[in-house]
């Protein structure tokens, strides 16, 4: 995973290009709940389906969550996430 900043807040995370990103015993899908702005992750077995109607938000147990990724902007201010070069993390 590499680590992303936003150009306009500095607000950053540790996220996949795209979606989600696979471990050794599941899959990290990546979501945002639009009620209050949290990006969060959820990891699945390999071979459970993730929907995002049964993902629950963490910060404020909102329903309301769609699936996030970096090309998607900065969830706080709208501005563009920049992938930090030499900045990465390897997980399992």
């Amino acid at each position: 995973m590499d680590l992303y900043k936003c150009c306009k807040c500095g607000w950053g995370i540790y996220a996949p290009e795209k979606e989600k990103d696979y471990l050794m015993m599941a899959t990290m899908h990546f979501f945002m709940c639009k009620d209050c702005k949290e990006v969060f992750y959820d990891p699945f077995e390999h071979g459970t389906r993730a929907r995002v109607k049964d993902v629950r938000c963490p910060e404020c147990g909102g329903a309301n969550i769609v699936r996030w990724r970096p090309k998607d902007n900065c969830p706080k201010c709208g501005g563009r996430l920049e992938k930090q070069l030499g900045e990465g993390i390897c997980m399992d």
